[in-house]
């Protein structure tokens, strides 16, 4: 026998204690087992002398839609002291809740006469049941001498009524004004009832309000 060979095996690690899987609120974004249904739209949203910002993409879920939002600030007849600063403005993090004119700011009006704005005060563990229009974490800036460029999404629920609704941009900072541009809700919405499950059984698992 092998000296080695007389060594106690590693015991067997104790069975754990599972829980019930459960997804997320859906108000911090659209679930990682849906993937959503992309549609057809993408457009510059708003533009100035000195920045310009765009819709890429939206994406329709069963609880929302994702708007994937691109945005360039170009340098014009600024000295280094105040590029420097644009790039401060748009690196740094503006809060919801924020009015501040450095913040770029989107909002939604619907066509039940509802609003939702990325400025929004309310608290995320009970949301309401108004649309609401959030950063689930999908950002990043990057920047030199001349350009300032960044992305970010933005997700919106539920899922706005049909047939359309309007979404609004301002970045005052930036020479931007409020302006605004008309969504097909109903293509959105026919789009959302083809998103599919990663495992079809997945349409069925619970949601945190099903304790």
């Amino acid at each position: 026998m092998s000296f080695f060979s007389s060594v106690d095996p590693q015991p067997p690690e104790p069975d754990e204690e599972r829980e019930t899987y459960r997804r997320p609120p859906a108000v911090h974004g659209p679930w990682p087992d849906e993937v959503g249904r992309p549609v057809a739209a993408s457009f510059v949203l708003a533009r100035s002398g000195t920045a310009a910002v765009a819709v890429q993409a939206i994406r329709a879920y069963s609880t929302g839609c994702l708007f994937e939002i691109a945005w360039v600030v170009r340098r014009t007849d600024e000295f280094a002291a105040r590029w420097r600063r644009l790039h401060e403005i748009a690196f740094r993090h503006v809060p919801a809740g924020s009015a501040d004119g450095d913040a770029l700011l989107l909002g939604v009006a619907l066509s039940d006469g509802t609003t939702a704005r990325t400025n929004d005060r309310f608290d995320r563990r009970d949301p309401g049941s108004g649309p609401r229009l959030v950063n689930p974490g999908g950002s990043g800036t990057s920047g030199g001498t001349e350009r300032i460029h960044g992305t970010a999404e933005h997700w919106l629920l539920p899922l706005p009524p049909a047939p359309t609704m309007e979404l609004v941009c301002s970045w005052p900072v930036f020479g931007i004004e409020e302006s605004r541009r008309t969504i097909d809700t109903t293509a959105l919405r026919e789009a959302a009832s083809h998103a599919q499950w990663m495992w079809p059984e997945d349409a069925d698992l619970p949601g945190p309000e099903d304790e």
